[in-house]
């Protein structure tokens, strides 16, 4: 393949030399797929001598396109953490694939601004397409508003605004400062994402008046604890804005039981945001479908609800849906429309700028569009009911050692013994999604906790002592593994103290990779120190 010289002097590149860039792109791309399965997860380079190695001066001249792509084969590539690799379980996987991707290169050479329907008809024509697909695949009513935006923390941010909106409270033209206004309470659970502490921040209404409310020994919001709260705070003359429920906790994969939350926040006049960036796409698979209805976690009951086809539907990074039955108040919120952007089109075009605080957008419909198209309703189905049986088969693995407990192991415990939970007796299991969540805790160990065994007898220790150190264990389990750089796992704190997390999600993810995992975890297990004192 010949060289792309450097550019010249005015202008851009040729029909042609666009075609021979492409031809080279494509072929760094095709080289880190075929060799992503042999590749580290994780970077091996502290920050320091990273920045040394990108820290080149600002270019003068044009350089050789084709010295461009080689250089970041060889500097950026080898020191990414890889995302899009089968063995990423961190965190919840954001992967991409082919279909994605290709519809990227191409919104990006189109480098439409989705703004208006006139600077972009089409574009703007495709959201609302794109929206109502959406929609049903998460069982929300395909009329209601929606607009894409770049992920789910704005899109809690946004939905917060139109609730305070529609709390009839004039903010829009009055603000809140220097008014006699009652203290706006959000309540949300304490595993609620970070983003609903930043949005309240931003809003003005600040976090001494976001309620952290405890969960249940499901690790769900309860319904009466949120109803005790709310009156609590009538009584007081506060004024109960909104909830927050999510469909698919970060911690945990959690089901709130949005049907009864919707009933508390109607009693009361509240608005309901469900967070279901996780959770709401596997509402495709019927199995968990019927799950979260047992658990009374279906959407259509909230009055806004956010999805995110980059953590689920394998479409590239960034694209987020927010949805609100709640006609015209995210309009109502953020429509404003200065005289250089007033176009005079017909009332029945849809202004996507209308929806949020953006007004350059880019082509985010088109990705999520070829994506649907290509795999199809039941090709993303089989891909995730595959992921949901990875997930069985490790959570199986984990339940059967005698060193190693899952979360679901642990909560069917608690519900045991928690009269009145949320998810007890036969209830299925409180996540359907494939998040694993457990942690090492040797069967040497928890026999020092044994039934009527006192904390000297046996060399017995006490339960508070253990459990620190079974954290400290966890810990240390969590840095082993990902030392390997062949694996990438994270963690949560719960209740139940320090947890691992494995999250299956990626495309590119079989059972050989799912097992590996499994046999690090327990070789790394094997290297660290293995009596309970040692880590007392």
């Amino acid at each position: 393949m010949d060289r792309l010289e450097p550019m010249r002097p005015l202008g851009d590149w040729t029909p042609e030399e666009m075609e021979q860039a492409g031809r080279e792109v494509l072929a760094a791309v095709k080289k880190y797929i075929a060799e992503l399965e042999e590749t580290p997860v994780l970077p091996d380079i502290g920050a320091a001598e990273l920045r040394r190695l990108l820290d080149d001066p600002l270019p003068q001249e044009p350089q050789s396109f084709s010295d461009i792509v080689a250089d970041t084969q060889r500097r950026i590539i080898p020191h990414l953490t890889l995302w899009n690799h089968p063995r990423f379980f961190a965190y919840f996987p954001v992967g991409s694939s082919g279909p994605g991707a290709m519809a990227d290169l191409l919104a990006s050479t189109l480098n439409i601004n989705g703004m208006l329907w006139k600077t972009a008809p089409a574009a703007a024509a495709l959201e609302e397409v794109v929206l109502r697909w959406l929609a049903e695949m998460i069982g929300y009513d395909v009329n209601a508003d929606g607009v894409l935006v770049n992920g789910a923390s704005l899109a809690s941010f946004y939905a917060l605004a139109a609730a305070r909106e529609a709390a009839g409270l004039d903010v829009r033209m009055k603000g809140m400062a220097g008014r006699d206004l009652p203290r706006l309470r959000v309540y949300a659970s304490e595993h609620a994402h970070s983003s609903i502490d930043k949005a309240v921040i931003a809003l003005g209404i600040g976090l001494e008046n976001l309620v952290k409310i405890e969960t249940d020994a499901s690790h769900r919001l309860d319904p009466a604890a949120l109803r005790r709260l709310v009156q609590a705070d009538v009584e007081r003359d506060y004024k109960p804005l909104a909830a927050v429920a999510v469909v698919g906790t970060t911690s945990t994969g959690a089901v709130d039981p949005v049907e009864d939350l919707a009933a508390v926040c109607r009693e009361y006049g509240m608005w309901l945001h469900v967070d279901a960036a996780y959770g709401g796409f596997y509402n495709i698979v019927p199995s968990v479908r019927e799950q979260v209805a047992r658990l009374r976690g279906e959407l259509a009951a909230a009055d806004s609800v956010v999805v995110n086809p980059h953590k689920v539907l394998f479409t590239p990074l960034e694209v987020t849906a927010l949805f609100s039955r709640r006609k015209g108040v995210l309009k109502q919120t953020f429509s404003l429309v200065p005289e250089y952007l007033r176009t005079y089109d017909p009332d029945e075009v849809v202004n996507p700028m209308d929806f949020s605080l953006q007004l350059g957008r880019n082509f985010r419909a088109l990705k999520v569009w070829w994506v649907i198209r290509a795999f199809g309703l039941s090709g993303l189905r089989a891909r995730m009911e595959h992921q949901l049986e990875l997930a069985a088969w490790l959570r199986r693995q984990i339940d059967a050692h005698p060193d190693f407990e899952t979360l679901d192991a642990m909560t069917a415990a608690r519900r045991k013994t928690s009269a009145g939970a949320v998810g007890e007796g036969s209830a299925p299991p409180f996540s359907p999604y494939p998040l694993v969540c457990f942690r090492a805790f040797p069967r040497a160990w928890r026999e020092r906790l044994a039934p009527g065994e006192s904390a000297s007898g046996k060399g017995g220790l006490e339960p508070t002592a253990v459990a620190r150190a079974v954290d400290r264990l966890n810990e240390a389990l969590l840095q082993r593994v990902n030392s390997r750089r062949d694996h990438f796992i994270s963690h949560t704190v719960v209740r139940e103290g320090y947890l691992l997390r494995a999250a299956v999600g990626n495309i590119r993810t079989e059972f050989r990779h799912v097992e590996s995992l499994w046999r690090t975890i327990q070789e790394s297990l094997a290297q660290l120190p293995q009596a309970l004192e040692d880590w007392i």
